[in-house]
């Protein structure tokens, strides 16, 4: 699972390309995102489970109480439904 996490307003982020969002395909293999916090190899399986499906992508809302909602997101970063 990959996790965002976002407090109060704050919505995932596009890129200045104005079409790359935050937690997309492109934005979670582009800049060397993952080799930056794991070891190449770490990078290339977590790649692999992504193009396979076997890894979530989760938005987790907090709102201003502390309630957390989890949200599913699809490989262009859209919400697709509720995650649990």
């Amino acid at each position: 699972m990959i996790v965002e996490s976002k407090y109060g307003s704050s919505d995932l982020s596009v890129l200045s390309d104005g079409k790359t969002k935050q937690m997309s395909d492109t934005w979670i293999n582009g800049n060397d995102r993952l080799e930056k916090i794991v070891d190449k190899e770490k990078a290339l399986e977590i790649k692999e489970a992504l193009d396979s499906g076997q890894v979530d992508r989760v938005l987790s809302k907090i709102d201003t109480n502390g309630n957390v909602t989890n949200y599913k997101l699809d490989d262009l970063g859209n919400i697709i439904g509720n995650w649990k």
